[in-house]
């Protein structure tokens, strides 16, 4: 593995542990607009970290494959936890409920379950997804599927 790979790693570890430590340490603190909230996004942060400094050490086509899974877990879940921190940090959340909360996560929970059972649902979300080169482990071609937005996506991971 290259230097620039191991220091891509630690950083993302890094990152990861970072984000855990002050979700706990939000959890001692009293409460304040928002606290729920940003809990719930750093540990969607700390999974989007740890899950990617895991597609970087993986070995194999299909480990990387299983760490991308996951790692979509935090990807998909912190822009709605992000929108509810700030409505609530700014204290203008008189629409935010239980319901209008969890209308933010049905897009998120509809891609997932398409990510989940994309061999169902033939590649909604990846059509295919390959080493760019096959003496390069580290960069992948990704072919996203009709759920994904129109582009080609080619990742250095």
């Amino acid at each position: 593995m290259d230097t620039q790979w191991i220091v891509f790693v630690i950083i993302l570890i890094s990152n990861a542990i970072i984000a855990a430590m002050i979700a706990i340490l939000l959890g001692r603190k009293h409460s304040a607009p928002g606290r729920n909230a940003m809990r719930w996004m750093l540990a969607g942060l700390a999974v989007w970290a740890f899950c990617y400094a895991m597609i970087t050490l993986a070995p194999s086509l299909e480990a990387k494959k299983f760490w991308l899974k996951m790692e979509n877990i935090g990807i998909l879940t912190v822009p709605a936890l992000w929108l509810i921190f700030t409505v609530q940090y700014a204290q203008v959340d008189r629409w935010l409920n239980r319901y209008t909360g969890a209308l933010l996560f049905v897009i998120p929970l509809v891609s997932l379950i398409l990510l989940f059972s994309n061999a169902w649902f033939h590649y909604f979300i990846h059509q295919s997804i390959r080493f760019l080169k096959a003496a390069d482990p580290w960069s992948l071609n990704v072919d996203p599927g009709i759920w994904l937005p129109p582009f080609k996506l080619t990742c250095l991971i």
